[in-house]
């Protein structure tokens, strides 16, 4: 009978904790489980190529796998775990006696200091089994089609949602210039689907360098003298190429824009010698002013840019066709002239005399001049109003 009774207590406990398990899983439980079923989800993968029995050119194939649902689940666990630790550290800011420190401290999450530790259980174990750079090494054949678009989201998402420095570890860095420079060469940045990814990617990277300015020797590189090799910079280079007046594009300026603010001479000298960044703003600067309607056609500037600003208002009257239609080439342009006060603002001397020089010719000497001589007084009129209107939200000195 006691036997009987022990079985089924025995049989008990295990549903109890087959059914709560979960519930108390650790976060590196849910990461070390995810990363095994990513694992096991690419060797099927790879068996169905062996064997034919899936087309590798099939988009279906990764669309129908599983690993964009592990892989989801593995970054939730990496910032499961850094949320944690931050209320482990706000527990232990706020406890007098010291009493949630000791015990966060003896749980690895801080230090006995109080500190936040460096690197907690799932990042040890993301860095020691070198997932991402793994993850660089499976989506770099794109196997079957859509896996590089997938490993580069999941890399994004890495990079972006976590706090963890995980760029200076010598084995992703690596992996993701790598990584990098293969979307490159494939030619990723126009492909639909894969465009989108790599430019958030690199925007994420981007956006990591301007935290930390270090980081930018990690893709920056510059050989001595004596190899005649000039200087590179890739992500500079793709994020470039992605700029254009769309919401896609403008994330690429973004990411351009704080490159080109780092206090890095050697990074200007690049900008300067090795690529027509400024030429391209100051262009995209006219090109944007040649987008307003004829201003025989356009209403007075100040009409317009008092209309703008007032259409926001639910109480503000309906604007004439002819104002709406300038609207957004006025947004745009203020934008443009905006991003680029900001980069005079803040680069170096040597960039601002450029970017001064570029303007004066491109933009006001070839652009804007013939229309203020212009014999018709409404287009003279309206050009020196445009003028106006710039200059007055020119807060750098080199505007």
């Amino acid at each position: 009978m006691f036997r009987w009774a022990a079985n089924v207590s025995s049989r008990l406990a295990s549903s109890v904790s087959d059914s709560l398990g979960p519930l108390f899983r650790s976060p590196l439980d849910d990461l070390k489980s995810s990363w095994s079923s990513v694992e096991a989800e690419c060797a099927r993968l790879m068996a169905l190529d062996e064997t034919g029995a899936a087309s590798m050119e099939d988009v279906n194939v990764i669309k129908q796998s599983s690993l964009l649902t592990h892989l989801n689940h593995m970054v939730e666990a990496l910032v499961k775990e850094e949320e944690q630790q931050a209320q482990l550290a706000e527990a232990a800011a706020k406890d007098p006696t010291g009493g949630a420190q000791s015990d966060a401290a003896a749980d690895g999450s801080i230090t006995a200091s109080g500190t936040k530790s460096t690197t907690g259980p799932c990042f040890e174990y993301f860095l020691n089994e070198k997932i991402l750079d793994r993850l660089c090494a499976m989506g770099l054949a794109d196997r079957p089609i859509g896996m590089r678009q997938l490993v580069t989201r999941t890399l994004d998402a890495t990079l972006l949602h976590t706090r963890h420095p995980l760029l200076p570890s010598m084995s992703v860095h690596l992996a993701l210039r790598q990584f990098i420079e293969v979307c490159w060469m494939k030619e990723d940045h126009k492909r639909r689907g894969y465009r989108s990814a790599l430019l958030s990617l690199l925007h994420t990277i981007a956006k990591k360098i301007r935290e930390d300015n270090g980081l930018a020797a990690f893709f920056f590189d510059v050989y001595p003298k004596k190899e005649k090799r000039k200087p590179e910079f890739l992500i500079f280079t793709i994020l470039s190429s992605l700029a254009s007046e769309s919401s896609d594009g403008a994330l690429a300026y973004e990411a351009l824009l704080w490159l080109a603010q780092l206090p890095n001479p050697g990074i200007c000298d690049y900008i300067l010698a090795e690529t027509n960044y400024i030429q391209s703003c100051v262009e995209s600067l006219a090109n944007l002013f040649r987008a307003f309607p004829p201003p025989t056609e356009c209403p007075l500037l100040d009409e317009l840019v008092a209309t703008s600003s007032s259409s926001s208002s639910p109480s503000s009257p309906s604007s004439s066709s002819e104002t709406q239609q300038g609207f957004p080439a006025l947004e745009q342009l203020f934008k443009r002239w905006q991003y680029i006060d900001d980069l005079a603002s803040s680069c170096y001397a040597r960039m601002g005399r450029v970017l001064s020089e570029e303007l004066r010719k491109t933009f006001f000497l070839d652009l804007l001049q013939p229309m203020i001589l212009d014999p018709r007084e409404n287009v003279a009129i309206w050009t020196t109003n445009a003028i106006k209107h710039l200059t007055a939200r020119a807060k750098s000195n080199v505007l």
